[in-house]
């Protein structure tokens, strides 16, 4: 969606999408404002691009207003098995980089980039929530020099899958500002990472789940040896990733005025908030 020469593309939904296979990004936007990406099922992209492609892809965002609330949006999407085969054309070493299952990618530094000279960095907010993203390549989520994003009630599990030892871990950012990362589960790999330090007090986590390999702990993080999902599985075609009743996520969370009001499956979240994509519902 959009490109470096043409003017911003805005208002743009991708919803109710199946989208698979392709051999680079799944869902990608640039130099764009106001694109909502929600509903959508994004599996096996990426494989055989020398662009460091991932599933859904946010990248040089322009502002088309002032505007400074909510204006790029990812919701609701189920996102795996997306990753890098083709090292990365850009490296020096010609190594692999990337594969995301979601990333939010390059939003301070438009008017540097050749993309607007008058840009500036982008203003608006970018809301990712109540997405489940499982065995990508690189991170579940992350943002990398994004600022102004909020990551919150999602699930990441097994991600990193071709980085294992290295810092691409389930949910984090990285050399972002103004970050809010809440209610998230994070379920990693031995020998892996749920998230990474912040990068200073601008980046603020707080009540999330975090289940194997080792991670950054903010102070109202939950360290557990159990997620508690129903059916836990790297492979994303059949996993379940639903809140069992014993699981440590139940009314682990925190009420927001930016915590969505209903789950991955329209369920209403209210008094007792749960970590995760889902809201537990006793059967």
């Amino acid at each position: 969606i959009g490109d470096k020469n043409s003017t911003v593309t805005k208002h743009v939904v991708v919803r109710n999408c199946v989208i698979h296979d392709f051999p680079g990004c799944g869902i990608g936007a640039t130099t764009s404002d106001y694109i909502t990406v929600e509903n959508n099922v994004v599996y096996n992209n990426s494989w055989f691009c020398m662009f460091a492609c991932s599933g859904i892809s946010y990248i040089n965002p322009l502002d088309s207003d002032s505007e400074t609330g909510y204006k790029m949006f990812i919701l609701n999407n189920l996102v795996y098995n997306n990753h890098c085969k083709i090292p990365w054309v850009s490296t020096s070493d010609f190594s692999l980089s990337d594969g995301n299952g979601i990333i939010l990618d390059v939003n301070q530094e438009a008017d540097q980039r050749g993309l607007n000279k008058n840009a500036g960095p982008y203003k608006g907010r970018t809301l990712v929530a109540n997405n489940v993203s499982i065995n990508n390549g690189g991170s579940g989520i992350h943002s990398f020099q994004a600022d102004h994003v909020d990551i919150v009630n999602n699930t990441a599990y097994w991600n990193g899958r071709k980085f294992p030892k290295n810092n691409y871990a389930e949910i984090y950012t990285n050399r972002s500002y103004d970050n809010r990362l809440f209610n998230n589960i994070m379920v990693a790999r031995a020998g892996a990472y749920c998230t990474l330090k912040p990068i200073d007090n601008t980046v603020e986590y707080s009540h999330n789940i975090l289940c194997g390999g080792t991670s950054y702990k903010g102070p109202s993080d939950i360290q557990v040896s159990d997620a508690g999902g129903v059916k836990l599985t790297r492979d994303g075609a059949i996993a379940d990733m639903h809140l069992l009743e014993t699981s440590p996520a139940r009314a682990a969370g925190t009420a927001a005025d930016f915590v969505p009001k209903t789950d991955m499956d329209g369920v209403e979240r209210s008094g007792v908030i749960d970590c995760g994509a889902y809201q537990f519902v006793k059967k």
